[in-house]
């Protein structure tokens, strides 16, 4: 029987998991160094009642010292400016800052951190409050309006708030003082880490849709120090990798898979199930056998080393005579133990891992993870800037003159460029390369033509809304649909994308899927991810990510055999077929 942990919690629902977010700045690790001759400020631990004096030599302090020897107001108002920067890349979507708890090293440092929190965020006391033992007003009348006033979204505090306090609605602890007991340290974690039902979240915080985890903000190193690590990881240790792409490693992996990408899947499948209706939950059970939240708890299982060595002790002979035959006695303060061997403790673990990851297997299942994920997550990009294009009235005359010019260019240059020559006489058969797509969009792009694969596009949705599915241009393998559309080789305008994936299925449903190994289906799969922007596949292209990450053209060839030439000619004859 093992404790109940905290990774079991989450997966439960009970709690949500965490994530880091580390600000370092210099002071924070570095200290500082006041120079002789300078005026510092000196204030009464107590009384706080301010003096002045010249330095008649230099003042050089370590971190340890900051904010109890000496306070650098600069070095806090770095901290929490940069909080309040990266707050839309910490809670993307917000239009409030999350209910926050900041811990101080004493109330002195709380009275620092809470006027320039205000100073920073431009607020008033309603927005921060200090909760000490020195606060005004009664400690637990202000622990409540944290809990239930939307106005109130910073509370500063030492350890008010540290332990025995349940206010569901924290989302963020910013540590800016370093704890040594990993014990206190976890008390100081949980302020975060319960679940909080959807509508209550909304009452408070009304940019919210949910609790899925809470965020540390580390300004100063609990996260780095390895004794406040040892039981407090977060099971997501890859926050910022994409689900599909942890599932792929997981795959390749199989019973090799590290300890931290068992968690981290565990964390965002357990996450992804509580987002879906009974419908898709179904969808996902009928094909996969288990529930998201199933293999979730056998992830986390499999991840466990305690529960690996249970496992192996238990399938241990009880025969002290058989047990030593096998070496597997031991002797623990002078008495003989039967003990698994590591090899045994090894064996279990990779038999927990397979159990585990074997519905993960399916490359079906996978997809549908991946296809439920996109249909209840949005991606934030925070990272591109847009610029304006075209802000103006479009009517269909304008989108008539588009296509109308298109067709001329078509007509007028058929035999200069050969993605022309290749479409537009039926006898030529020639695979079109990327680079000649590209050459054929320059020229449709220079005077008089002015002309793009997005802005043809859009035309064709404007003057033939019907026979357009989905909304393409923007990569140019787009060209090629629309060249196709154009001289009337397709019925409708498609995506060169679902184009691609299309085809790829017919294909595999007519070579039968069963014929080819999990492994091999995997390579095809990015093989035809490949094709869906970059037209054909060929040998080249294995030097490329995401081929040379999994060995390239050696790994292909190991996955594949003699089979892997035959397979690619016939992925560029039918993916993408002129």
């Amino acid at each position: 029987m093992t404790d109940y942990s905290y990774e079991q919690s989450v997966i439960d629902g009970i709690n949500v998991d965490f994530k880091v977010f580390r600000i370092k700045t210099e002071i924070s690790e570095n200290g500082s160094l006041i120079g002789k001759g300078e005026t510092v400020k000196l204030r009464d631990r107590a009384t706080r009642k301010p003096s002045y004096l010249e330095l008649d030599e230099e003042l050089d302090y370590e971190k340890a010292k900051l904010d109890r020897q000496v306070v650098a107001p600069d070095q806090i108002r770095t901290i929490i400016r940069t909080f309040k920067e990266k707050l839309p890349e910490i809670f993307p979507g917000r239009t409030e800052v999350p209910k926050t708890v900041i811990f101080c090293k004493d109330d002195s440092h709380a009275e620092d951190v809470l006027k320039i929190v205000r100073e920073v965020f431009d607020a008033d006391w309603n927005f921060a409050q200090k909760i000490t033992y020195k606060s005004e007003g009664n400690t637990d009348d202000l622990i409540r309006d944290m809990r239930n006033d939307p106005r109130f979204r910073i509370a500063v505090t030492v350890d008010q708030i540290s332990t025995g306090t349940d206010i569901k609605a924290i989302e963020c602890l910013i540590f800016m003082r370093y704890v040594g007991s990993r014990t206190h340290f976890d008390q100081m974690k949980y302020r975060g880490v319960r679940t909080i039902d959807p509508t209550d979240l909304k009452a408070v915080t009304g940019s919210a849709e949910e609790k899925t985890h809470f965020v540390l903000v580390d300004c100063v190193g609990v996260s780095d120090d390895d004794r406040a690590w040892t039981d407090t990881k977060p099971l997501d240790r890859e926050p910022t990798v994409p689900l599909k792409r942890l599932l792929r490693e997981l795959a390749m992996s199989m019973t090799g898979a590290k300890p931290e990408l068992l968690t981290t899947v565990a964390a965002r499948l357990a996450r992804l199930d509580k987002r879906l209706s009974d419908n898709q939950k179904a969808e996902v059970d009928g094909k996969a056998g288990k529930s998201l939240t199933e293999i979730a708890e056998l992830l986390v299982e499999a991840a466990d080393p305690n529960k690996a060595e249970l496992d192996a002790k238990a399938a241990l002979p009880r025969d002290v005579e058989a047990a030593a035959a096998q070496g597997q006695i031991v002797v623990l303060d002078g008495t003989e133990v039967i003990a698994p061997t590591d090899e045994q403790v090894a064996a279990a673990r990779d038999a927990l891992v397979e159990v585990a990851i074997e519905p993960l297997m399916k490359p079906e299942v996978r997809e549908l993870i991946t296809t439920l994920q996109s249909t209840v997550e949005q991606v934030i990009d925070l990272s591109s800037q847009d610029k304006v294009l075209f802000a103006g009235p479009v009517d269909r005359g304008a989108a008539e003159e588009v296509v109308k010019t298109f067709k001329e260019f078509i007509e007028t240059h058929n035999d200069e460029y050969v993605a022309l020559k290749a479409l537009y006489s039926a006898p030529y058969r020639r695979r079109l390369t990327l680079g000649e797509i590209k050459e054929l969009a320059e020229a449709i792009k220079a005077p008089p033509y002015f002309l793009t694969p997005e802005k043809v596009w859009l035309a064709y949705e404007k003057i033939e809304a019907s026979r357009v599915k989905g909304h393409g241009g923007k990569i140019p393998a787009d060209l090629v649909s629309l060249l196709r559309f154009t001289l009337g080789q397709d019925d409708e305008l498609v995506p060169h994308k679902e184009v691609v994936r299309l085809r790829f299925d017919l294909w595999l449903t007519e070579q039968g899927a069963e014929k080819f190994s999990a492994e091999q289906l995997r390579w095809l799969e990015m093989v035809r991810d490949h094709m869906e922007e970059s037209l054909t596949i060929e040998k080249d292209d294995f030097d490329l990510d995401p081929f040379i990450q999994e060995g390239g053209m050696v790994g292909a060839r190991r996955t594949f055999g003699q089979d892997l030439e035959a397979l690619l000619d016939q992925l560029n004859e039918m993916l993408v077929a002129a």
